[in-house]
């Protein structure tokens, strides 16, 4: 697991604070982003309404925000190729056969073609 402070934890520099960008960081030791935190704040004060999940603990993080989010008439993707398999089989059949109930599960890859066929709709 990502400890605060350790190697594993700290955010990617693909990642990182653009500048100029409106970014927050939400401060959460809890499973649930939802509890204790500003990140439901955030999320109605701009107007979002879909949550994109990608990250660590798949078993635990991943679905327990995922789960929260749908109670809560959040639209929900989760990138299968961007999560953890600490867990194995039972990650997998997470991602399987659990996460499909509160969201979509698919790919970065699919999920960068639905913006690019939605950009050119735009157009």
């Amino acid at each position: 697991m990502a400890v605060r402070g350790e190697w594993g934890a700290k955010t990617l520099d693909e990642l990182a604070f653009g500048t100029g960008k409106m970014e927050y960081v939400v401060d959460n030791a809890k499973v649930d982003p939802f509890t204790g935190s500003e990140f439901e704040t955030l999320l109605r004060s701009f107007d979002r309404h879909v949550l994109i999940l990608a990250g660590l603990a798949t078993n635990f993080g991943i679905e327990m925000t995922a789960r929260s989010a749908n109670e809560r008439d959040y639209g929900v993707v989760v990138l299968s190729d961007c999560t953890d398999r600490m867990l194995g089989e039972y990650s997998e059949l997470t991602l399987s056969i659990l996460l499909p109930y509160y969201g979509r599960v698919m790919t970065s890859e699919t999920l960068r073609a639905e913006f690019d066929a939605q950009d050119q709709k735009d157009i």
